[in-house]
């Protein structure tokens, strides 16, 4: 299936420096609401780069193989879902995997170089911010919804003022019986680090917030396992 996105977003004024794990506005300050990328990065070329000194290039491949692998696995056998949205997807290696096994996937990330470099997304991958109004439809111009929303690693990236926006776009792209599925990073790094969670809260505040857009949090049937003092929040749209 092929998805429009009718309403193109601007991403001007914000880009995400090659292999690097910061975003940088036009004065090359550090900005906020970057799209993660798993640490996987590119110099140009192909080669990834990680930022994980602990683990060289083919450790950190297998660890987010493995992981992606785990999770993808894990929601299409509860769910089934036959399309699946993706926010702040970085290289787009997990719906990657959902694709595999038969879904539909759309994904959004406002890293350019996720868009002009990346082997593992498709042509239903949008460069856009998640935290601005959206719209995807079919080819028939009928709107689309998604049976998972899935964003690993992103919503602590969204500035407090635009989170609503974001939410209203999977607010808007799913219907009641729908799964949202995220992770919430419980930690702060420092400006010197130019790795921004510009939206720490805790555990309790994501549950209630995400019910004002009609969601229901549920207990989680399997671990995430990204990260750790990350929160790992399952809900249901009611």
């Amino acid at each position: 299936m092929k998805i429009l996105q009718n309403n193109k977003n601007n991403v001007t004024g914000f880009f995400q420096k090659e292999s690097t794990d910061f975003g940088v506005d036009e004065n090359n300050q550090t900005a906020l609401g970057y799209q993660h990328h798993d640490a996987l990065w590119w110099d140009g070329e192909s080669k990834v780069l990680t930022d994980r000194p602990a683990m060289d290039f083919e450790q950190t491949i297998d660890f987010f193989k493995d992981c992606f692998l785990h999770i993808s696995t894990n929601i299409m056998h509860l769910y089934a879902p036959k399309k699946v949205l993706e926010f702040g997807s970085g290289s787009g290696m997990l719906s990657e995997m959902f694709r595999e096994r038969g879904a539909t996937t759309v994904t959004v990330d406002a890293n350019e170089v996720v868009k002009d470099k990346s082997p593992h997304i498709d042509g239903n991958h949008f460069w856009a911010r998640t935290d601005k109004p959206l719209d995807f439809t079919d080819e028939e111009g009928g709107k689309v919804f998604f049976d998972v929303v899935v964003s690993l690693e992103h919503f602590e990236h969204i500035p407090v003022e635009t989170c609503d926006v974001m939410m209203e776009n999977i607010q808007n792209h799913t219907k009641p019986g729908a799964y949202l599925i995220f992770t919430a990073a419980a930690w702060e790094y420092d400006g010197e680090q130019h790795h921004v969670h510009c939206n720490v809260q805790t555990k309790a505040y994501w549950e209630q917030y995400i019910t004002r857009f009609g969601f229901e949090v549920s207990n989680p049937p399997f671990p995430l396992g990204r990260a750790a003092d990350t929160w790992e929040i399952f809900a249901r749209r009611v």
